[in-house]
């Protein structure tokens, strides 16, 4: 972006900005100015005075001093062109002081009245001011919003690398995680801001259903609403198509920035999104009305304009609670122009909400299309006809992933080990099963081995194996694939990325995308329950929305599995003190692994923590009594079995 623009867009002036500290290198050339100098404007960025033959204002030596005296100064004075003519001028200049520095601004004099050039004159120094005031704020906002998350990234990094605490140490490198993401999001906005400005960005249309990108980024901003206690709200019109042809990603771009900052500035209330059809053109292309609301402080009047603005904040002081690089709202209404919108629209009362909408245009996306798009549209049940063979000792596990794949179509076997599972192939006839889901740490035989023993010894080298294990390091997916696995899901299952993984690995099926929600399906309503259920339990159990969208927000099947785990586990401390006590560190060390695996699965955290710090201390120490860990572990049962007994008690069956 130009530092100048605003000088640019207010005059048409012949005028000209030089930094007298820097060999009065020139830092503004109206196209007015550089045709009177008779040099490119790229040329005249180059020159320095004393350094360079071509600089066109070889006495300007000789008035410095007056302009020292804050005189402005009017000389005459000729200069040679690019093309070797030379030109007789008359020039003003005058020096403006902003930040402690001096800058000098110049005026080709044109035949005129002298009190209109004055005129004139005037309007141009405080444009040429306020020009170089937006630059420093911009450059001393833009220095706070990177220095800041890298500052965090720093310290953090110090404190994870001196702590001896797994717990400190993950929650660390949460931390650093979030200052990272920060700062890839302005970093993105600056670039992206640049390639408006340039015009070089471009649209990619792809085919998208509408009512999925929604629910997408409500996933985004949920977590931050449920710890303000909102509620979201979701509003598809029934008509809507459901799949349009557009750039969805910078559609998604907009709105997470609309809902965010919905949610950001709501200090209680609710959020809501609504997607209906403004209109239906008889060309096929269809225009969509996207509407943002809150119940948030509102925007006074005489500040909707600035809100577009770049680098602009309601609350520009040090102190505001709401950071930001101040160019959200500003990308946000030029991606819209970009793809085909005429801005955004706002509505706001202050202290009751405020109303953020766009149109934009779509082509309906009818099954030709998306053929040209190679997409295959199918039912809601993708994984219909395959037969998958899941091997997982874990009973609570083997409910997950066999509830997860009989709910996508497919027929579910179980073997309860490696040993049993290469049996099984080994009896069964040829392509019995699609895929084989394996688990790594099992008792009898491991999934390496079984893989192992698949490849080698049964020479079934078609048959896909997918490794679903807690195991999640870079070097724990490494030996999965030298056993002979196909891929790597990691442990708490996310439903669709496992969906996504077993198609991938059947050529036949790579190209399928999942249909919509039926009509029957009402995704507003899935969320208030699945709200709803959260807020009530949210201190208790504060990561159950995380448990549920890694369920696919199988709300049933995640009370089913609370059943299982308060009937089947809630004697597991008590048995792996016994272990310790005996000196059966393979078992403990077993134990413990199964409930460091459910207490994430359903999203019990604080269990979880306790329990991999007690994991972590069976391994680096086996010979001494972990009794502050398991004082820990014991605190963390405690408490969440009671908080599971409560979700429980109000629940039917």
């Amino acid at each position: 972006m130009a530092d100048f623009d605003l000088l640019q867009s207010a005059s048409t002036l012949p005028l000209f900005v030089c930094l007298p500290a820097d060999g009065f290198r020139f830092l503004f050339v109206s196209e007015a100015a550089r045709a009177a100098f008779g040099h490119s404007r790229e040329a005249l960025m180059r020159l320095r005075h004393r350094q360079d033959a071509h600089f066109p204002l070889p006495t300007i030596d000789e008035y410095w001093h007056r302009l020292l005296q804050n005189e402005a100064v009017r000389i005459e004075t000729r200069f040679g062109t690019e093309n070797g003519h030379s030109a007789s001028v008359t020039i003003r200049f005058e020096r403006l002081i902003h930040a402690d520095q001096a800058f000098l601004l110049g005026h080709f004099c044109e035949p005129v009245q002298p009190p209109a050039i004055e005129q004139q004159l005037a309007e141009a120094r405080l444009t040429a001011e306020r020009a170089l005031q937006v630059r420093d704020r911009f450059l001393t906002h833009m220095s706070h919003e990177l220095r800041t998350p890298l500052s965090g990234i720093i310290g953090l990094s110090h404190l994870a690398r001196d702590t001896e605490s797994l717990i400190l140490a993950r929650d660390y490198f949460r931390q650093i995680h979030h200052s990272g993401e920060r700062l890839l999001t302005t970093l993105s906005d600056i670039l992206d801001f640049c390639q408006i400005e340039t015009g070089t960005m471009m649209l990619h249309p792809v085919s998208f259903n509408p009512g999925a990108l929604i629910q997408e980024i409500i996933q985004v901003v949920k977590t931050e609403a449920l710890d303000k206690r909102l509620t979201l709200l979701i509003r598809v019109e029934p008509e809507l198509p459901a799949y349009l042809i557009g750039d969805a990603q910078r559609l998604r771009q907009v709105l997470l920035n609309l809902v965010g900052n919905a949610v950001k500035f709501t200090p209680q209330g609710e959020v809501s999104v609504e997607i209906e059809q403004e209109r239906h053109q008889p060309d096929g292309q269809i225009w969509i009305r996207f509407s943002v609301s809150d119940s948030g402080t509102g925007i006074h009047p005489d500040d909707h304009a600035r809100l577009f603005q770049a680098f602009e904040q309601l609350d520009p002081s040090d102190n505001r609670h709401h950071q930001g690089s101040g160019l959200g709202l500003a990308l946000a209404w030029h991606l819209v122009k970009l793809m085909g919108g005429d801005g955004i629209e706002l509505t706001s009362v202050p202290g009751q909400g405020s109303t953020f909408s766009l149109v934009l245009p779509f082509e309906l996306a009818t099954i030709s299309i998306l053929r040209q798009y190679d997409i295959q549209i199918v039912d809601a049940v993708p994984l219909s006809g395959l037969n998958i063979l899941i091997v997982e000792d874990n009973e609570i596990n083997h409910r997950i992933a066999r509830a997860m794949m009989e709910k996508a179509g497919a027929t579910v076997s179980l073997a309860q080990n490696g040993a049993v599972a290469v049996e099984m192939l080994k009896q069964a006839a040829p392509n019995t099963w699609d895929v084989v889901l394996m688990d790594i740490q099992m008792p009898v035989m491991d999934g390496y081995t079984a893989t192992r023993q698949i490849r080698q010894d049964l020479k079934l080298s078609d048959v896909p194996v997918i490794a679903v294990t807690a195991h999640a390091m870079s070097t724990d997916r490494q030996a999965c694939l030298e056993a002979g696995m196909n891929a790597h899901i990691s442990k708490p299952i996310n439903q669709k990325l496992l969906i996504s993984t077993i198609l991938h690995s059947l050529p036949h099926k790579s190209d399928i995308l999942l249909a919509a929600p039926q009509p029957g399906d009402d995704p507003a309503l899935q969320l208030a329950t699945l709200i709803n259920m959260n807020r009530t339990f949210q201190e208790s159990i504060p990561h159950l929305s995380a448990a549920l969208t890694s369920l696919g927000n199988d709300e049933q099947l995640y009370i089913k599995l609370t059943r299982l785990f308060v009937a089947q586990h809630a004697d597991d401390l008590r048995q792996l003190e016994r272990c310790l006590t005996e000196g059966n560190h393979a078992e403990a060390d077993m134990l413990s692994h199964t409930l460091k695996e459910l207490s994430h699965t359903l999203g019990l955290f604080p269990l979880h923590e306790a329990v991999t710090q007690l994991h972590f201390r069976i391994h680096s120490h086996p010979a001494e009594w972990p009794e502050a860990e398991l004082a820990q572990v014991h605190t963390e049962m405690q408490a969440t079995l009671r908080a599971l007994r409560q979700l429980l008690l109000g629940l039917p069956g």
